[in-house]
């Protein structure tokens, strides 16, 4: 009878075992939908406001997963609409630049006028940024 027991015991074990790792996963991904719809994070396809952005705001839904090469408004990624919409950069603009790269946007990626963001940055006269992404490899 012990051994049944025993033998009970270890199968449960390895029943939650493996229930509380299927369900990381799914915790996970639950998290990062969470902070991506509380306003300060993108989904693909919506329109993104990216001057609302702070810094921190932009790295927090990096780290709870956000993609930064998801398509949002008008198919551009966020690295697309940040260059695109911004006329006058403000002072850590270049830094927002630079964050999205780390996290691994897509340099190159063309928007719906088929410009990359190396391209749009030129187009607005954006140097600190041109900078920052011909160090990231843009072409």
């Amino acid at each position: 009878m012990g051994f049944r027991f025993i033998h009970a015991l270890a199968a449960a074990l390895s029943l939650s075992l493996l229930s509380i790792s299927s369900v990381a996963p799914a915790t996970a991904e639950k998290e990062a939908s969470a902070a991506a719809s509380d306003g300060y994070c993108w989904n693909a396809g919506e329109a993104v406001d990216v001057q609302k952005f702070s810094l921190p705001e932009l790295e927090r839904c990096i780290v709870a997963g956000s993609d930064p090469n998801v398509l949002v408004s008008f198919d551009f990624t966020l690295l697309s609409t940040m260059v695109w919409a911004v006329s006058e950069p403000w002072d850590d603009y270049d830094d927002f630049v630079r964050l999205l790269l780390e996290a691994g946007a897509d340099p190159d990626a063309l928007n719906y006028t088929g410009r990359t963001p190396l391209a749009e940055a030129t187009r607005r006269g954006h140097a600190d940024v041109i900078q920052v992404l011909r160090n990231a490899g843009a072409k």
